[in-house]
């Protein structure tokens, strides 16, 4: 697998979760695409194949290892088999769980008649961090269908709290 930008998609995987197919992103190479979740959300990169990758579990070790090798390199790559071989970096072994992932293609919402606003993540998580719960950091969303040309997003937070985020252009 080839990886051309230093995108932490294992932020999005499992910390030390009890279903233990959520700790690690997972390769899936008939979709050609590397997935993280941890049940709340998910995250999906699209892929470039290495010879003799096979669909399974790669663990974060193994792609900070192999990001830290982008600044020498334009692309990094992790051979995906038995075991984890960073190019030109060290081998990991491969995660072993019995892995029962999510049907992301199901839970993904399609974006035909849907309603499309550009929204920084880094703004969305600074209003979420300032209005919201600590400990669950949840936010409501709130868009205007009539208006989404120019719609902001409104965040509910608690106790009255709310924050605003603009739309960016895409």
């Amino acid at each position: 697998m080839k990886l051309q930008d230093k995108k932490p998609i294992e932020q999005c995987a499992g910390k030390s979760d009890v279903r233990d197919y959520l700790n690690n992103p997972y390769l899936d190479t008939e979709n050609k695409r590397l997935i993280a979740t941890n049940g709340h959300c998910v995250a999906v990169v699209p892929v470039e194949l290495s010879e003799g990758d096979t669909s399974g579990p790669v663990s974060a070790e193994a792609l900070k290892a192999a990001r830290k090798t982008l600044s020498q390199l334009r692309e990094a790559e992790i051979v995906c088999n038995s075991g984890l071989e960073v190019r030109t970096g060290p081998a990991f072994p491969r995660p072993n769980c019995d892995l029962k992932l999510p049907d992301i293609d199901r839970i993904t919402p399609d974006k035909k008649g849907r309603i499309c606003v550009g929204v920084r993540a880094q703004y969305l998580a600074d209003v979420a961090k300032a209005i919201a719960n600590q400990k669950y950091g949840g936010v409501a969303l709130w868009i205007d269908p009539e208006n989404s040309e120019t719609a902001s997003i409104l965040l509910e937070g608690e106790n009255g709290a709310y924050g605003v985020v603009m739309p960016m252009r895409i």
